[in-house]
Formats: C-alpha cells, sequence, structure tokens
C-alpha cells in the first residue's frame, strides 16, 4: 500500500511549549511549532501516530517524545505489531524514565496511532486524541477517555455539544508515568483500507475548534497540504487556545 501524507505540529496562539509530538514513518517531530505542512510518501508496513502531552502535569511535553519514541522503537527495531504489546510498553518507558527522574512522576501523554498493512490498518487509542476515517462521509473510529464522553454515552449530553463541555478534558485513560504495573484502557481496532480514503489523526487542540462535517468538507475537496493549510488557519482563527497537531494520510 502506498500513502501520501500531510502534517501539522503548532503551539498554538496563547501555550508557550508545544507538548504534542508527531510520528510519520521513522520521523519523530516535537517540541517545534510547524507553520507549512510537512509532506511524505511512504509504501508499505508504517506507523503514524500522534501524542498531546497532558497540559498541567509534569513535563507533559517530555512524556509525548517518550511514548512516540519507543512506540516507534518497538514497531521498526522489535518487529512488534500487537496493539496492546505496544501500548503496555510504552506505558512501561514512562515509569522506566521516572526511577532516573523522579521530579517527572506523574508526567502523561494521550496515543491515538495508526499501523499500516497490505490492505488493513489497526488503530491504537488511548487518551482524547482522534482518529476519523474520510471518503464520502466522515466516521470517528475512536472515543474519548473522557468524563465529557461518559456523559455522551449516558444520553445526557449530544455529540457536538463535546467540544465545548466543561469536562471535555478531565481524562478517565491515559499514558501516565506513575510507576504502576498497569495496561491503562485503551481502543483497538483492524480494519479494511479503502484506496482513495482519508485517515485523520489529530490531538483536541484541532477537533474541539470544528465539527465533524467541516472536517469532511475541507479534506474530501482539497488536496491534503491545502487542507492541512486550511484547518491550521481556521484553528488558530478559531482561538488557537491549545495545541495543534494532526496528521492527514491519504490511502492510494
Amino acid at each position: 500500500m502506498k500513502y501520501k501524507i500531510s502534517a501539522i505540529t503548532h503551539v498554538g496562539n496563547y501555550r508557550h511549549i508545544n507538548e504534542d509530538a508527531i510520528l510519520i514513518g521513522k520521523t519523530l517531530i516535537n517540541g517545534v511549532s510547524i507553520n507549512d505542512p510537512i509532506l511524505f510518501e511512504l509504501e508499505g508496513k508504517h506507523i503514524v501516530a500522534v501524542a498531546d502531552g497532558m497540559g498541567g502535569h509534569t513535563a507533559g511535553h517530555i512524556a509525548s517524545e517518550i511514548v512516540l519514541y519507543y512506540l516507534r522503537e518497538n514497531f521498526y527495531e522489535k518487529g512488534m505489531e500487537e496493539i496492546d504489546s505496544l501500548i503496555h510498553y510504552v506505558k512501561k518507558a514512562l515509569d522506566e524514565n521516572i526511577i532516573l527522574h523522579p521530579e517527572r512522576k506523574g508526567m502523561g501523554t494521550t496515543l491515538s496511532f495508526v499501523i499500516f498493512g497490505e490492505d488493513t490498518v489497526k488503530i491504537g487509542h488511548v487518551g482524547d486524541s482522534r482518529i476519523y476515517v474520510i471518503d464520502d462521509t466522515i466516521k470517528l473510529l475512536t472515543k474519548d477517555f473522557t468524563e465529557a464522553w461518559s456523559l455522551y454515552e449516558e444520553g445526557k449530553i449530544g455529540y457536538d455539544e463535546i467540544r465545548r463541555y466543561p469536562l471535555r478534558s478531565m481524562l478517565t485513560s491515559a499514558l501516565i508515568g506513575d510507576g504502576e504495573d498497569y495496561t491503562p484502557e485503551f481502543l483497538s481496532e483492524e480494519l479494511k483500507a479503502n484506496r482513495g480514503s482519508y485517515l485523520l489523526l489529530c490531538t483536541d487542540g484541532l477537533w474541539e475548534n470544528f465539527k465533524d462535517e467541516e472536517i469532511l468538507n475541507i479534506v474530501k475537496n482539497r488536496d491534503i497540504k491545502e487542507s492541512a493549510s486550511i484547518l491550521l488557519e481556521n484553528a488558530l482563527e478559531r482561538g488557537g487556545y491549545d495545541n495543534i497537531s494532526f496528521i492527514i494520510v491519504n490511502l492510494t
């Protein structure tokens, strides 16, 4: 399988540090703010991912970097493709880091990633970043591990209310460096890869600013570089209160 990719990670309008990190194949990007989309073309088995270091926690930007670094190492160097194993080992990497740096205890991050196979894709997800699939429609493949999503599942708030609900950032599951031996609750799925469709991986700094239909209209009607530029421009114009990171993948 071949795929074209456009990616952005941006600090936003108000944050001083970009706590997000992105992974495209073997390329890990963190600690920077990018205004123009970065383009990639990949073929075969690869992995892409976004991670959102938890704001307000110790060393969130370090947590997102560590998780993507070890995700890359376990996938490419060790050949690990099982979602539960990957999530277990990146959690373990956070725990091992706080042994060396006790002041970082409690650092955490979300993680959403896609593994591309020959004609299927696997997704792994924990936290409140998101993965969408886009063709003639848009479908959210993940759930938010948040208090707000729990209220949505209980029918107490609507889907579009999640984006502005006060509890939307209160996570119920994430990757935390706390020294405890457990694997956090996560979501995994394997699905058929449809050529011509798009996958969008994004942190909440992007999706909170758009209704799903807006994302659909931007992505399906333009090439991936223009789509990325428009998404970033609109996210900044609509506040840019958080870091903004996303990856658009066009399956060709």
